[in-house]
């Protein structure tokens, strides 16, 4: 009876850590992958269990476009600036596809939408969508990566950045106003008024 015991008592804290770490990979593990394109544009996003009475919840997101990748997370994402004000980021809530594109959804009612423009130049274009409420001081700022060997060039345009990749040209038309940051490797988009 005496060795059944001491068995017992050696498995139990096995089965309390087994009950632990299955607990916690649920709270906390990526629940769903999802890989989507269209056309140019590819999306890779992570989504997690969302919270009672949410309807997504996304721990990050990766839209690409051809010689760049934009990058939605708690640590690299989209962050907003206002003078003599610390920034604030901006973790991605959510995602949608509509037939030319995607908008990531992120915190506070901003987003970002990326849409392939029709015609004969690939050209694809970023819109970032503010909420009503928003200081007409704020800078929105989106960081982004080049991708394998390609060089972001000034467009034809203030708004328009070209980017060249191994074999294929690429535009990408930005918001008004929109300005790329080739130190810092970023977008910014300013939202008053000119």
């Amino acid at each position: 009876m005496s060795k059944m015991w001491i068995g017992m008592t050696s498995v139990i804290p096995l089965v309390y850590l087994g009950v632990i770490v299955t607990l916690f990979g649920a709270a906390f593990g990526e629940t769903e992958v999802v890989q989507a394109q269209r056309g140019a544009i590819e999306l890779d996003a992570r989504s997690t269990e969302p919270p009672l009475g949410a309807e997504t919840a996304v721990s990050r997101a990766t839209v690409r476009v051809p010689g760049l990748d934009f990058w939605f997370s708690g640590r690299e994402s989209v962050q907003v600036k206002q003078p003599n004000a610390a920034p604030k980021r901006l973790r991605p809530v959510g995602w949608q596809a509509h037939d030319a594109g995607f908008t990531i959804e992120l915190e506070d009612g901003y987003a970002v939408d990326f849409v392939k423009e029709p015609g004969e130049q690939e050209t694809i274009q970023i819109a970032v969508i503010v909420p009503e409420d928003a200081p007409s001081s704020e800078t929105i700022y989106l960081p982004l990566r080049t991708a394998d060997s390609s060089r972001v060039q000034p467009g034809d345009h203030a708004e328009l950045l070209a980017i060249q990749g191994e074999t294929e040209r690429y535009e990408l038309t930005l918001p008004s106003r929109g300005i790329y940051d080739s130190v810092n490797r970023q977008v910014a988009f300013p939202v008053g008024e000119a």
